[in-house]
């Protein structure tokens, strides 16, 4: 926001409060399991506002969410993203010298 100050008469804006928004234009770069992806904010974005973007729109293997954060114009990503094991994968598991799959 914008600040205005009255001396003698004389009136001054003071705009050190003023924040760069981010726009659907910029872009943030986040990488799981080695695979990087530019993603961006849906919108005009006012700095210091998130917005959340489930991992699935990535990939469809992908679980949790990720989250995008406008400060003072840069787009910023933090993410919980992870790969979804397949349900017909198996692994060998050896307990007291036998070998079972699992």
């Amino acid at each position: 926001s914008v600040l205005v100050t009255c001396n003698d008469g004389v009136s001054s804006p003071d705009t050190s409060g003023c924040l760069a928004a981010c726009d659907e234009t910029m872009s943030a770069t986040i990488t799981v399991v080695g695979e990087s992806y530019d993603v961006a904010v849906s919108g005009r974005t006012a700095s210091g506002d998130s917005e959340t973007f489930q991992c699935d729109t990535l990939d469809s293997s992908y679980h949790e969410a990720y989250v995008l954060t406008c400060t003072d114009g840069l787009l910023g990503a933090s993410h919980s993203c992870h790969k979804m094991c397949q349900t017909t994968t198996s692994v060998n598991v050896v307990l007291g010298g036998q070998t079972y799959q699992a």
